[in-house]
């Protein structure tokens, strides 16, 4: 399976890559207990066209990915139709890892973890120190999601659900 977040008209889950060009998502937030990154590389600010307008993100890429604890949470969306929103999680169970072996490009609003025991935030004004930041861990994972592109994605137990909320 691969795991394509995106918000964007006619971007399905399971979609390999997104399209040159393709808008991203209006945003998610993604946690992980750990997350092992394989050729990380910090490849600049991007400006990412979404339904409610541009996002400014960093790009990063890595040429594997292992998320521990993996949660991502989509925020309330509208459905004008039926007067409510939506809201979905896809969550697996603690401790499980999930896998990418042909690695994941991310475009984020803001990256904040752990890395060998000191506390870091990358964000578009506060981006990482360097372009090839090698193989990295991460932990205490929290990510600000515009799109995430993970193929042959491999998430054991993975649970997905959706719920009614009001929108914003």
């Amino acid at each position: 399976m691969a795991l394509v977040l995106s918000q964007a008209p006619g971007i399905a889950l399971g979609q390999t890559s997104l399209p040159p060009g393709t808008p991203g998502g209006t945003g998610a937030t993604l946690t992980a207990t750990q997350a092992t990154l394989a050729g990380l590389t910090y490849d600049g600010v991007v400006t990412v066209p979404t339904a409610t307008g541009d996002v400014t993100t960093i790009e990063l890429r890595s040429t594997a990915a292992t998320l521990t604890g993996l949660e991502l949470h989509t925020p309330c969306t509208p459905l004008a139709a039926l007067g409510t929103g939506l809201t979905a999680a896809s969550v697996t169970p603690a401790g499980s890892s999930s896998t990418s072996t042909t690695g994941l490009t991310l475009y984020a609003r803001s990256v904040t973890a752990t890395v060998a025991g000191t506390g870091v935030t990358w964000t578009p004004g506060s981006p990482p120190p360097a372009a090839d930041l090698g193989d990295v861990v991460l932990t205490d994972v929290t990510i600000e999601v515009t799109s995430l592109t993970l193929p042959a994605f491999t998430a054991p137990g993975l649970r997905e659900s959706a719920s009614f909320c009001t929108p914003a």
